[in-house]
This record gives structure tokens, C-alpha cells and sequence, in this order.
């Protein structure tokens, strides 16, 4: 059974935060007031802590930003047959790949729902040659 951390008032954490139970909490942290949470969801262990009147701050939106940059940079580049031109370079060479891509242009991208990402993506690819659907 962990010691009492009765002098510890907030917690840093990031994936696999403990959940643990109102009367662990109370047991373990007494004087815990907030969790500061570098990862997504806090669904899996909030509720008991927040039960006890501990604050909880998590980066879900920071971190949507960098995910939704990456999912559309790896859209735009499928879209414009990047990853199949890659390999028509490594095995015809340079004059085969550039006649392959000259066939991308003007690409559109299907996107279900609109999760925090995804509107990032639309966002993001308004500067782009392309239409989100």
C-alpha cells in the first residue's frame, strides 16, 4: 500500500495516470488539489479524483494541433502519390517518378465527422490546392 503524500498538492502526469479510488485518493494525497495531465483523454481515472474536488488539467486540445498536421501532411502526400512515387524513383529513377506525379493535381479529401483534428485539418489545408469533404 503506498505512504501518504499528505504534502503533495498537484501531480504532472502523462499516459498511464493511476486510477484510483475516492478512498485511495483520500488515503495517498489528502491534500492533492490539481492534476496536470500531458496526454488525451481523462476519462479512464478523472471522475474519482474530480469527486474530491482535485482539479484537472489535460493538453488534449494542445495536442491536436501537431496530430492534425501530421494526418493531413500524410494525406496531401497520398493524395499527390508520394508514397507510390517513392517507390517508382528507387526503382526506375528520377524522369519515371516526375512523369508519374504530374498526374496530381487538385486533390480532395474525405473526412468523417469532425473530431478536434480533423477541424484542424480543414484549417490547415485552406492554404493548400485542396477541398475537404
Amino acid at each position: 500500500m503506498p505512504r501518504s503524500s499528505d504534502r503533495r498538492r498537484a501531480i504532472f502526469s502523462t499516459w498511464g495516470m493511476p486510477a484510483l479510488s475516492e478512498e485511495a485518493i483520500a488515503r495517498v494525497f489528502p491534500n492533492l488539489k490539481e492534476i496536470y495531465y500531458a496526454a488525451g483523454t481523462v476519462q479512464k481515472f478523472a471522475r474519482p479524483y474530480m469527486a474530491r474536488g482535485v482539479r484537472i488539467f489535460s493538453a488534449w486540445a494542445a495536442n491536436a494541433v501537431p496530430v492534425a498536421e501530421f494526418t493531413l501532411a500524410q494525406i496531401l502526400l497520398a493524395n499527390k502519390g508520394f508514397f507510390r512515387m517513392d517507390g517508382i524513383y528507387r526503382r526506375e529513377g528520377f524522369k519515371a517518378a516526375r512523369a508519374y506525379a504530374e498526374h496530381f493535381f487538385g486533390n480532395f479529401h474525405p473526412c468523417d465527422g469532425l473530431q478536434i483534428f480533423q477541424r484542424q485539418e480543414i484549417s490547415h489545408s485552406s492554404t493548400k490546392d485542396s477541398r475537404i469533404h
